[in-house]
């Protein structure tokens, strides 16, 4: 039996999660949690398969829960899927390592396919590490990814933050550098809205995560009308 935590202070988000997970898992146990100290005690207590979290954990010191939900949890071998009313862009989700997140409202699809791919992953079955011998790139040296480690990326020696979904595009593109990887191929590492827009955003956050060590990173570039690529020269 696979054990699931589900940890937000609405109620009604936690019985709509559940619901969504029994769906789709036959022999789930969901373990509900609408308060953070209670949640961190089940985390210090069950080895869970998966943790579903909200940030928002309520007022005063709870306000940004899903920190302290991170810090608790060995996030390089048990999941956490983050879903929040936060966008991406306000900066909390560096703090989390997490395995991905998804903004609120959430669309049913795309949970079930992160929940999956996350429980997959917990497995050892992906097919992104299955992708992957020993985290090194011959064309881009600089690069290593090691997912069962708190460092995962690294660049130039230094650690990235990135969640999985952006790893498997870096991956992807430092797999087959000096080629274009085609949008079609990169949309599969993206769980909501596989658009180019929504691609481009993505890749400018990737770019950007890549310049907190190196300022003037440029070597993921677009490919018009088919996708991007990884520069060698």
């Amino acid at each position: 039996m696979q054990h699931i935590a589900v940890i937000d202070d609405d109620p009604e988000v936690i019985d709509l999660l559940t619901k969504w997970l029994n769906d789709i898992i036959s022999d789930c146990k969901v373990h509900p949690f609408t308060e953070l100290e209670k949640a961190l005690d089940g985390i210090a207590t069950t080895d869970f398969d998966l943790v579903v979290s909200d940030v928002d954990m309520g007022s005063g010191s709870d306000k940004f829960g899903g920190v302290k939900i991170a810090k608790a949890l060995d996030t390089r071998r048990t999941p956490l899927l983050v879903i929040s009313g936060f966008s991406v862009q306000e900066g909390v989700f560096q703090a989390l390592d997490a395995w991905d997140y998804l903004q609120k409202p959430i669309d049913e699809p795309d949970f079930k396919t992160e929940v999956k791919r996350a429980l997959t992953y917990r497995k050892g079955l992906t097919g992104a590490t299955e992708q992957v011998s020993d985290g090194s790139f011959p064309l881009v040296p600089e690069l290593k990814i090691n997912r069962r480690s708190r460092q995962a990326v690294q660049w130039k020696g230094e650690r990235l933050h990135l969640p999985m979904s952006k790893i498997d595009i870096v991956e992807a593109l430092a797999q087959r550098a000096g080629m274009p990887v085609k949008y079609k191929e990169l949309f599969e590492f993206i769980a909501s809205g596989k658009n180019i827009g929504n691609l481009r955003v993505r890749m400018s956050e990737i770019r950007d995560e890549f310049r907190t060590v190196e300022k003037d990173f440029d070597r993921i570039q677009a490919v018009p009308m088919n996708g991007y690529l990884w520069r060698t020269d």
